[in-house]
């Protein structure tokens, strides 16, 4: 289980939570996160963006690199809430949804970058299947990808939106289909200050 300090208490209030305990503070062994390397292209005039996610892992004892992370709430279609972690740096959208065992149903994590885009994803070294969700600059549902399967070999799939999104919403697998979210569909939530002028 994550740390219950991901929790939040209401839609208006969001908190600072360490990555360790997100994480899965419980995930001993002998290994150490050597680093992580991210590396944009932009391809072509249909300016795609595809995010390059490099974690090298050694059999050194050690523990996962320590972030403080902005948790605010985001409202669903159906007005249910999600605790969404907020991953607004290039080292914390790398390291993203890797490594976890699990992802509680109303957690999830968002990715808020600079400016609207095509903004690829994939799945290496993630351990559970996870729903994606694109998120114009005005908060609509533009792109949606469904039970996306971990990667078990190389090289791993890439997942592109059929338009330009400015923020990517993960959730556990099967919410999509669960809460009958949509495209055109909006979503609600306020970014944390430091954020809201990026």
């Amino acid at each position: 289980m994550l740390s219950a300090a991901w929790m939040v208490e209401g839609p208006s209030k969001s908190r600072r939570l360490q990555g360790t305990d997100l994480h899965q503070r419980g995930r001993k062994g002998p290994w150490r996160l050597l680093g992580v390397l991210v590396s944009w292209w932009y391809c072509g005039s249909g300016g795609f963006a595809i995010l390059l996610i490099c974690v090298a892992a050694s059999s050194l004892a050690g523990d996962m690199p320590s972030y403080t992370y902005e948790v605010m709430p985001v409202s669903l279609p159906d007005a249910s809430i999600i605790s969404a972690q907020v991953a607004d740096t290039p080292e914390k959208s790398a390291l993203g949804l890797m490594f976890r065992k699990s992802l509680p149903a109303d957690q999830g994590m968002i990715f808020v970058f600079k400016e609207a885009g095509f903004h690829s994803f994939w799945m290496k070294n993630c351990e559970i299947p996870l729903d994606m969700i694109w998120i114009n600059d005005r908060k609509q549902i533009v792109h949606l990808e469904r039970r996306v399967p971990p990667c078990k070999e190389d090289p791993c799939p890439s997942y592109v939106p059929a338009q330009k999104g400015r923020y990517v919403l993960e959730l556990q697998a099967g919410t999509i289909e669960r809460k009958k979210i949509a495209l055109g569909q909006m979503l609600l939530f306020e970014l944390p200050a430091q954020n809201k002028q990026r």
